[in-house]
């Protein structure tokens, strides 16, 4: 199944106002509207076919009362958030308070809250039974959406200029609200290094750090259950990113950082591979679902090119899957969302991560594969605006994946989607 029936576009921008949107145009059931910028959302897939999604788009006079239910006037320029607090089987949760914090750990805004009849009122504080919420004028940059009272849960994102993002915040209630994380700092050799800067996205205080003189860090508190993103720094070193997925017990967990050198020898990249320096690096281990490297496993990405390492983790551009280190690298990424996605006899697993230009992305456990009754599944649904009439001709694409339009009457079916995957969706494709 798929686990999540309905997502949103946000439109606007044909009246020459700062309104939000998809690029290009959209039409149909008498509504048109030229829209710019790309939206993007998240889908998560299990192992069967979803039939009867909704994809609602919000044209420019929708996106006018939105801004009006708010009380906020979207600026020019900036992003917006539209998105769920929800548990892992998708139900809504009241209740609890969210926020978006940048790299520093200082929180955006403003947030509105959506009431039981899913308007925004800015009188609440909290999530309904709707679950949903809006965030307005967001600066464009990577930010960590969080819960930050009732429950736990976080997952980092990015907004583009004039942009939105789409999200879904899984939470849970009741859980510890931090877990500690010790180790170490290394360099691309995995040699100790000391003196390095650590930074964790939309986390504040106690960050940055500066691992020891033995390149030890920790224990450092981090907010419990979710997804993040370590940025570690120092002079002489490409930025090096980490993106951690983990639960509610502590971690210990080393972390690299990457000299020009590092990146440049020949058991990180073969020589076939030039590097691009407007682009960016992501690089991995797919793993079993109890967390041992995998051998036999095939890596797709949405952009650049995809090297294999051997089993003693050297890079070799004749491999066509993962070896027993089960180390992959994915070279010259557009910057931007990456959409990863891993399959292996009856095992499927994907995974959006965020490269950035000139840096290096490491996934050192988060890609895991699950065993899946079927290793591609398909959605199906319809495009409608906020009122459920059908808006056809509308455009999107799944990265890694295809492109879909909408029909006359606002059908669409794409298929090929990895299972067992969260998924970055685009409009316009």
């Amino acid at each position: 199944m798929i686990t999540r029936r309905e997502f949103l576009i946000l439109g606007g921008g044909a009246l020459a106002a700062p309104f939000l949107g998809c690029g290009g145009s959209i039409g149909g059931a008498g509504v048109t509207a030229v829209v710019r910028s790309t939206v993007r959302w998240t889908l998560r897939t299990a192992d069967a076919d979803l039939a009867g999604a909704i994809v609602r788009i919000a044209t420019n006079a929708t996106v006018a009362r939105r801004q009006a239910q708010a009380g906020v006037f979207q600026q020019l320029g900036l992003g917006i958030v539209e998105g769920r607090v929800e548990d892992s089987s998708g139900t809504t949760l009241a209740g609890l308070s969210v926020g978006a914090f940048d790299e520093a750990g200082g929180a955006v805004g403003p947030i509105v809250y959506r009431g039981a009849s899913g308007t925004l009122e800015p009188s609440l504080s909290a999530t309904t039974s709707d679950g949903g919420f809006m965030i307005l004028n967001v600066p464009p940059g990577r930010y960590l959406l969080r819960v930050t009272a009732g429950g736990n849960g976080f997952f980092p994102f990015s907004v583009t200029a004039d942009g939105a993002a789409v999200v879904e915040l899984v939470a849970q209630t009741g859980i510890p609200l931090f877990v500690q994380h010790s180790g170490a700092t290394r360099n691309g050799s995995g040699t100790l290094e000391p003196s390095v800067t650590l930074r964790a996205l939309g986390v504040g205080a106690p960050f940055p750090v500066v691992s020891d003189a033995t390149g030890a860090f920790g224990p450092l508190l981090l907010p419990a259950n979710g997804e993040l993103v370590y940025r570690l720094s120092k002079a002489g070193f490409i930025d090096t990113y980490t993106f951690l997925r983990y639960g509610m017990t502590s971690i210990s967990q080393d972390l690299q950082v990457f000299t020009t050198a590092e990146r440049d020898a020949a058991a990180f990249k073969p020589a076939s591979i030039s590097i691009d320096p407007a682009k960016g690096i992501v690089s991995g281990i797919v793993r079993t679902s109890a967390g041992a490297p995998l051998a036999g496993a095939a890596v797709a990405a949405s952009s650049g090119t995809v090297v294999y390492s051997d089993a003693g983790g050297s890079a070799d551009d004749a491999l066509t899957a993962t070896t027993a280190s089960g180390e992959f690298t994915v070279f010259n990424c557009v910057p931007g969302p990456v959409a990863l996605a891993a399959s292996a006899a009856g095992l499927s697993a994907g995974l959006p991560v965020e490269a950035v230009a000139g840096a290096i992305m490491l996934v050192p456990d988060a890609l895991r594969l699950t065993a899946a009754a079927a290793l591609t599944v398909a959605l199906s649904g319809t495009t409608t605006d906020l009122d459920a009439a059908p808006v056809g001709g509308v455009s999107f694409s799944i990265a890694g994946v295809g492109t879909a339009v909408s029909g006359a009457d606002g059908a669409f079916s794409i298929a090929g989607l990895p299972s067992h995957a969260r998924l970055v969706l685009s409009s316009p494709a």
